[in-house]
Parts: C-alpha cells; sequence; structure tokens
C-alpha cells in the first residue's frame, strides 16, 4: 500500500509514468493493446485509509464475448465491471519487481518526492512491460 499526503498529485503521477510507458487512456486506468490481449494498469485508491495500489490485469481477446470499449476498459477493476481481467495481480506481485517496491514509494509519497516516485513508476512499468514481453507471444 501507498500512502497518497496532500503535497503529492499521486494519481498524476502514475498518469504520466503509465503514459511514458505507452499506455493509453486516462483516468486511473491504462491499457496497451497488443494483437492477442490487453494490457491493463489500474491506480486504486483503498476504500478503508489514504493508500491506493497498482493492479495490472490481462483480456486474452480470443476468450472475450465481445471487444473491449472505453466504460469496460475504465471500469475493468470495479466492482460492478461488465467484465474483468482473465488475469489480475498486484503490480508488487509480478516477477522482477524489487522486494522493497512498496516501501520505496511510500518513502517517495512521504517525502513528497514528486519526480523520485515518477522515476519509481516508470521503472516498475519498465520491468512489467519487460516481464510480458518475455512470458506471452504476441501474434
Amino acid at each position: 500500500m501507498i500512502a497518497e499526503r496532500k503535497g503529492i498529485a499521486a494519481g498524476k503521477v502514475f498518469g504520466q509514468a503509465a503514459k511514458d510507458g505507452s499506455f493509453k487512456g486516462s483516468g486511473g486506468t491504462r491499457f496497451i493493446e497488443y494483437s492477442d490481449y490487453w494490457l491493463l494498469i489500474n491506480h486504486q485508491k483503498s476504500a478503508y485509509n489514504p493508500c491506493f495500489y497498482i493492479n495490472v490485469g490481462l483480456f486474452y481477446k480470443e476468450l472475450l464475448m465481445h471487444p473491449l470499449n472505453d466504460e469496460d476498459i475504465e471500469s475493468a477493476f470495479k466492482s460492478s465491471a461488465p467484465v474483468w481481467p482473465h488475469v489480475s495481480f498486484r503490480v508488487e506481485n509480478c516477477p522482477g519487481m524489487p522486494d522493497n517496491l512498496l516501501k520505496l514509494i511510500d518513502r517517495c509519497v512521504e517525502q513528497e518526492a514528486s519526480d523520485k516516485l515518477a522515476e519509481v513508476l516508470r521503472d516498475t512499468l519498465f520491468r512489467l512491460l519487460s516481464f510480458m514481453e518475455k512470458t506471452t507471444i504476441d501474434t
């Protein structure tokens, strides 16, 4: 979990890091469309405290009943979602992530270090994309 403070706009930093990582979209959920699947990332604020999580989801096109639309993507991680990712996990559980990822991000937020948070998030998304490249075949 990552604490959000008034002095740092973690959602904006997340959005810019996602854009830098070639993710499309706006708001809390961003995506990259590949020929066989969709990769989604999501900035999810905790309902219990001022923290947030980074969710990762995969939609395999072959398993979808209909092509994803903007509403499907925007609501993919919400309880009322019309369709749920076929695979989902928290980014810190992705192989190749540093063991202390959440502590590192927390420290950036606590110190209101937007630039450092952006750097950590860009590195995190790079590691995620590297993992996806190694483990999926895009035809």
